[in-house]
């Protein structure tokens, strides 16, 4: 069975060599040794899918495994550009067509090879052993955020919710900032706040990024109103900072233990520190604007 398994995935990367090989990416000799080296890890992981004392040993097969496969894949990226005809001004009209489809072709085996990793980690948190592994979802999730399309991460975001949301507090909080850096939903990245507070309501990082979010909205609101010249600025703040300030005093009443709330407040003054060098504010504007006050802030810097 695990024979028949292995030949099965070996003869879904054996097409893609061979349009390697024909588009000039590879020898023959080089395609050899790559298939012989996804065989030696495809029988690896055949050997490791025994009981739980197996799970590391799992793992750290599945993430060997992949950077070898992105290591190949930007090696393939480079080969290929190299391939295509440098840009000139004096080249002929004839050559544009065949610059496209070269471009195209490229394009093509590139996004195959881009999509055998995507499946790989897709085999390794499917795995029954794998399916709560943090370390792998959140290299999943870097993977498809930094060489993804909208169609592909986002599913990836939503089945990294559902498998490992209810025992991972921070994956909520990496979705949600994915969700404004690659889709700019706000709205979605404020429900997934909000999802994950409900199933992690003592955890004062969630809590805390939750308000800096808030408070980023809120900036980002007072920003646009200055360049739109909307209204007067000290007529809206109390309405502006309403929401940021409500989530602190809510993180502070659900939060059941004294050392959780001082906790909250000491990652909000970190996280504080860094907004307000980004927008080149004044820290105490912050902790004012969301109800802190200065002593504890005092009390930060002197510890």
């Amino acid at each position: 069975m695990a024979a028949v398994s292995i030949e099965r995935h070996l003869e879904e990367v054996l097409q893609q060599t061979t349009e390697q090989v024909e588009a000039g990416a590879w020898t023959l000799d080089e395609a050899a040794r790559l298939l012989q080296r996804r065989r030696t890890w495809e029988c690896a992981l055949a050997r490791t899918k025994g009981g739980n004392s197996m799970r590391d040993r799992l793992r750290d097969t599945f993430v060997s495994y992949i950077r070898f496969e992105v290591a190949v894949w930007a090696l393939l990226r480079r080969r290929l550009s190299k391939r295509e005809p440098a840009p000139s001004a004096e080249r002929s009209s004839s050559m544009v067509p065949t610059t496209r489809v070269q471009r195209a072709q490229r394009l093509k085996l590139l996004g195959k090879m881009r999509q055998r990793i995507i499946r790989l980690y897709e085999r390794a948190v499917s795995t029954r052993l794998l399916r709560a592994e943090d370390t792998l979802w959140f290299a999943f999730i870097r993977f498809v955020a930094r060489t993804g399309e909208q169609r592909t991460a986002r599913p990836v975001l939503v089945r990294a919710l559902r498998q490992i949301g209810p025992s991972c507090p921070r994956v909520f909080v990496v979705v949600a900032s994915l969700e404004v850096d690659l889709f700019g939903s706000t709205h979605t990245a404020r429900a997934i706040f909000l999802r994950g507070l409900r199933h992690h309501d003592q955890d004062t990082e969630l809590w805390a990024h939750y308000i800096i979010f808030e408070v980023t909205m809120a900036l980002k609101r007072l920003h646009r109103m200055a360049i739109l010249q909307a209204s007067e600025r000290g007529a809206t703040d109390s309405e502006i900072w309403k929401v940021a300030r409500l989530a602190r005093r809510y993180a502070q009443t659900t939060l059941t233990k004294a050392a959780a709330r001082k906790q909250l407040d000491e990652r909000l003054m970190k996280l504080l520190e860094n907004v307000a060098e980004t927008w080149r504010e004044d820290v105490g504007v912050f902790m004012y604007a969301i109800g802190m006050n200065a002593l504890s802030f005092e009390a930060y810097k002197l510890a």
